[in-house]
Order: C-alpha cells, then structure tokens, then sequence
C-alpha cells in the first residue's frame, strides 16, 4: 500500500455505539479517501462489532480492522505499528471528529513535513486559544502538566515512530509515554488547543476498570520521576507535574470516594496508592473541604 498523509488511528475494546459513530464523523467530512487512512485495533470479545467493522469496510476503500490480542492500553501501540501514514494522529474511540478537523490536521502536515516538530493535540484542555509553539522538551512537558496523561492528543511522524524502541515500556497503563518520551531533542514542540473533537456522551461504567489512584497517583509520577532522574526534565517541572496532578487525584477522590458517582474504576487501595507520592490525609481533607464548600453554595443557592 502507498504511503498516504495521514493514520488515524483508533484503538478499541468493541464498543460498537462509540466507534461507528466517531467513523461516521471522519467520513461525513468528504476528504478524499487516498489522503489518509483508518486504523482500528480492537482487543475486546464482541463479534457483532467485529461484523460491523467488516461491514464498514465495504463502504470505504481506507479502513483497516485488525483483531488483536493486546492487553488495555497496549492496544494504542498496536494501532500505531499498523499505521501507513506519514503521519499518526491518535483518536479515543469515543470522540467525534468535528467538522472540517479532518482538513485541519492534512494542512498541518503540509506545513510542517519539512521540520517534522513534536506535536500535541489538547483539544480545548489547556487555558490558551490557539497553538504554543516551544523550544525545549522541559518546556513543553512543564506547559502540558498532568495533561501528559492523557493519550487522546497524540500525534507524531511515521518516521520519527519507526525509530522508536518499543522494548523500553514505561507503564501498561500509560503506553502512549513511549511515543512522548523518546523525543526530548526536538527542535521545536508545539502544543495546539484548537477544538478538534467532541466527547460521546457515554456511561462511566464503561470506561475502564483499572485501579484509578494506583494509575494517577503511582504510575504516572513514576514515569514523570524516571524523566527527572535523567535530567530530561528540571525540578521546577517535575513539581509543576506533581502538584498540578495532585489537584487532579483530588477531584478524582472527591467525584468517586466522596460523592461515590458510578464507575467501573478499581478503586482499591487508594490511601496506599496516594502515600506513595502524595500524602492520602491531605488529599483526603481537601477533597472533603470540597465537599463544604459545595453544600455552602447550594444553600446559598437556595
């Protein structure tokens, strides 16, 4: 297969009310399908999306389906070594791709395939409009925060990929750190918060059922700490990281301890989790200040 501009790549565990519709929503934008290509590995049991997908293929001459094996998040991996672009751009199989996103991330790679920058996708997450270009690896990981958790904005080039060592795994929970991670030497990042994709509205007990403050609160700073072990990082970031995240794992404990919303997360073994990096009663006491200062305002409400 010739090589097109891009690979969107959409790793999933079968969950045919979210990914046909994100499919539908890169389709509708009428590009011509011999700019770019979809990728979909799937590591769930469900055999009617798998003739869905097989059906899907019929109607379009750039989709390809791949049953796999991987376990959780490797599956985001999996997606990325199948892909033939010259350009990988991760997308959740739960965000819908908005109107003319699609021409947006074509033209991108149009004007940067000579310079070939580190490119991160936030999506509206970040408190600026428009895009950061920066000019250190430390820079771009002290603006990004706790955000580098979170896979969803991945993009990278198919050649600067193909030199990745895969074996170097950082975490099973956070496998997209590995196409992060290895490019601290760029000359030029770029953090865009253009709005690109908007969020399926879905039910919390499907989302995942890995341990929620062992993922952010151990193995996430983990991965961070490594980074500062080997100087990638300055110590005015790594805490930056750190204390951003901790407000993070905080909203995280006062949404599913303290206000116990539904969800299919683990969460097990919170106080060991949260005194790995962090101090469980301070988290704990500001999650429950929280909770205060949330009955004050509906009473004064009222």
């Amino acid at each position: 297969m010739d090589q097109v501009k891009l690979s969107i790549c959409i790793p999933t565990n079968g969950i045919s009310e979210w990914v046909i519709p994100v499919l539908d929503s890169i389709y509708n934008q009428n590009i011509n399908e011999n700019d770019f290509e979809v990728v979909v590995t799937d590591n769930g049991a469900n055999d009617e999306f798998k003739n869905q997908m097989l059906n899907y293929q019929k109607r379009v001459t750039n989709l390809r389906y791949e049953k796999t094996e991987c376990k959780g998040f490797t599956n985001q991996i999996r997606s990325f070594e199948l892909a033939n672009g010259e350009f990988i751009k991760f997308l959740n199989h739960r965000m819908l791709m908005k109107e003319n996103a699609l021409q947006y991330i074509l033209d991108f790679i149009d004007k940067n395939r000579e310079t070939k920058p580190y490119i991160y996708f936030s999506n509206g997450q970040l408190g600026f409009d428009g895009m950061h270009c920066l000019k250190s690896f430390d820079n771009f990981a002290y603006e990004m925060s706790y955000w580098l958790s979170w896979s969803s904005g991945i993009g990278l080039w198919k050649s600067d990929f193909d030199q990745i060592h895969l074996d170097q795994n950082y975490s099973d929970l956070f496998p997209h750190l590995n196409v992060i991670f290895p490019f601290t030497n760029k000359n030029q990042y770029i953090i865009d918060n253009t709005l690109l994709t908007e969020e399926i509205k879905f039910d919390n007990k499907k989302k995942g059922s890995y341990n929620l403050f062992h993922a952010f609160g151990v193995e996430f700073i983990r991965c961070i700490s490594d980074l500062f072990t080997k100087d990638q990082i300055s110590s005015k970031t790594y805490d930056h990281i750190k204390d951003e995240n901790e407000k993070f794992l905080t909203d995280l404990y006062f949404t599913y301890v303290v206000l116990k919303k539904p969800g299919s997360y683990d969460l097990s073994h919170a106080k060991e989790s949260l005194n790995v990096y962090y101090n469980y009663n301070k988290i704990k006491k500001q999650a429950y200040k929280e909770l205060l200062s949330t009955i004050k305002r509906k009473l004064k409400f009222k």
